[in-house]
């Protein structure tokens, strides 16, 4: 089943390498996808473009739109077996070290970011201060789960809480 899957999913393949989606976060799943089954996202070629150099071509873009995409982008850089500090121009783990609040404990604006951060710092072996464990603790609503936004109005919301579960374990808390 998983070469199965794996064929099908490079059959999804642009090419300029990339990966269809909202935006250069798909490509990014698809390394998951990819680095997941045993496969190097460097190999995936198409039209001589891999998923990991088109992300290159994006990273400028990306990177700097939110703490959840440097974030994302950096956990798929080290999937593919490169450096977070020097990848399409970025430092990747600047930009979400540059987006942590020490008063609030929090990495980004929402939720999301802030569970993307902890997981690309526990990635690369960097200390995750124990106000980032404290600031997604005091986030969880009283269903036990959490909101991409980290208001109760939205309401918790699969994603986002699978993703702060796993950061959470990342973390080893």
């Amino acid at each position: 089943a998983v070469p199965a899957a794996l064929g099908w999913l490079l059959t999804r393949q642009q090419a300029d390498g990339s990966f269809a989606g909202f935006d250069a976060g798909a490509s990014a799943d698809a390394i998951f996808a990819i680095a997941a089954v045993g496969s190097d996202p460097n190999g995936v070629l198409k039209n001589g473009s891999s998923p990991v150099s088109y992300l290159g071509t994006q990273a400028a873009s990306y990177a700097t739109k939110s703490t959840a995409a440097a974030g994302k982008l950096a956990l798929a850089v080290v999937a593919a077996g490169k450096d977070p500090r020097s990848f399409g121009g970025q430092n990747l783990l600047g930009l979400i070290n540059a987006a942590y609040s020490p008063a609030s404990g929090q990495y980004g604006a929402d939720i999301t970011g802030h569970v993307y951060a902890l997981l690309a710092l526990a990635g690369t072996g960097q200390a995750i201060p124990a106000q980032a464990l404290s600031a997604l603790g005091a986030a969880q609503l009283p269903d036990g789960g959490w909101s991409f936004d980290g208001t109760a109005a939205t309401g918790s919301d699969t994603n986002t809480t699978a993703l702060a579960v796993q950061a959470l374990v990342a973390a080893g808390a």
